[in-house]
């Protein structure tokens, strides 16, 4: 038994039969004996930090100055909201993946 690397204290376990598609055995918690998806990792912070950007790109779209046609800003505002909403839907999914 191993704790995760990433200091998450997660307690894991391995198995031979439960590998990626790359042939990489996934750590797997103790717990739950599913795949470990530790949210301290570089891959996980990463991510955040992308949406965390999109976000911030989104309040200054909002912030547009007089002049900028409007409807130009509605429709990029529409669409960073879109792609926010699939990212997060797509980190979710990944979350959850075997």
């Amino acid at each position: 038994m191993t704790e995760c690397q990433f200091g998450c204290g997660t307690e894991l376990i391995w198995d031979k039969n439960r590998k990626s598609d790359s042939g990489k055995m996934i750590p797997l918690e103790q717990s739950t004996n599913e795949p470990h998806n530790c949210p301290n990792s570089p891959y996980n912070k990463q991510r955040e930090g992308q949406i965390s950007n999109l976000q911030s790109g989104q309040q200054k779209l909002e912030s547009t100055p007089v002049g900028v046609n409007s409807e130009v800003v509605v429709i990029l505002t529409d669409i960073q909201k879109d792609i926010i909403a699939i990212k997060e839907r797509l980190l979710k999914l990944e979350n959850q993946a075997p």
